[in-house]
């Protein structure tokens, strides 16, 4: 018996991540949206709309290329936990910390975290597109 999961497995481990974050990202935003009074708040929603757009394209569908590239060149079974580098843990756990910090600081307006959350939560859901299209595409060749 093989030990670890097949490399396929790790495109979709990645996308599951990144499009759960991102929902949960934009479930914590919907809710202040819906708790703030104001009309900046419409201004910071469609704002972080336009910019999750310019960050998935150029910043994490980027990282997203390099981690399937990565993921690619593993051996057919492989360790789940490979579906990021060992860095990229350290990286979650910063933005985690900063995320918590902007929540309970005080120093953060609403507006700001709304802005903040839906832009990063968009772009990752939007980016974990490219882990689920290579591991379709994957699957289809298995299948063939």
């Amino acid at each position: 018996m093989r030990k670890g999961v097949k490399r396929e497995i790790l495109y979709f481990v990645s996308g599951i991540m990144w499009s759960g974050v991102g929902i949960m990202l934009n479930i914590l935003s919907f809710g202040w949206f819906l708790k703030t009074e104001g009309k900046l708040k419409f201004f910071s929603i469609g704002f972080a709309f336009v910019s999750a757009f310019l960050i998935s394209f150029f910043g994490f569908n980027y990282l997203a290329r390099k981690n399937i590239k990565r993921i690619y060149k593993f051996p057919d079974y492989t360790c789940i936990f490979n579906f990021q580098e060992v860095k990229s843990y350290f990286l979650v756990i910063f933005m985690i910390a900063l995320g918590l910090f902007m929540r309970k600081s005080g120093f953060f307006s609403k507006e700001i975290l709304i802005f903040v959350y839906t832009a990063i939560g968009t772009a990752l859901f939007i980016s974990s597109f490219l882990y689920f299209g290579e591991f379709f595409k994957h699957l289809k060749e298995i299948r063939e």
